[in-house]
């Protein structure tokens, strides 16, 4: 795999984390106060999954030895997105 196309991928990886990751960040600053303990609580769970993702993506974009793509790290970046979607629906809940 060249270096170019292992930090494309990598950037677009990061690009799906990144602005979750944000948005978690500013929202759980924003609300602290007012959220429970439990809403809080998920809200760190969440950043540190997004966090989790964009290390998966830089892991990626540094890994010089990559012969074709990472599709083991990829579904796994991916699973987690999608496992963090659910903790983010199941937080709206509470």
């Amino acid at each position: 795999m060249t270096t170019l196309r292992r930090l494309r991928l990598a950037l677009i990886l990061a690009m799906f984390s990144l602005v979750p990751l944000a948005g978690t960040i500013i929202g759980g600053v924003a609300f602290w106060q007012r959220e429970s303990l439990a809403f809080n609580l998920i809200t760190i769970f969440l950043v540190l999954m997004f966090a989790f993702c964009f290390g998966i993506s830089l892991s990626i974009g540094l890994d010089s030895g990559l012969a074709d793509i990472p599709w083991a790290k990829i579904g796994v970046f991916f699973t987690l997105l999608l496992l963090s979607g659910g903790v983010a629906w199941v937080r709206d809940m509470t």
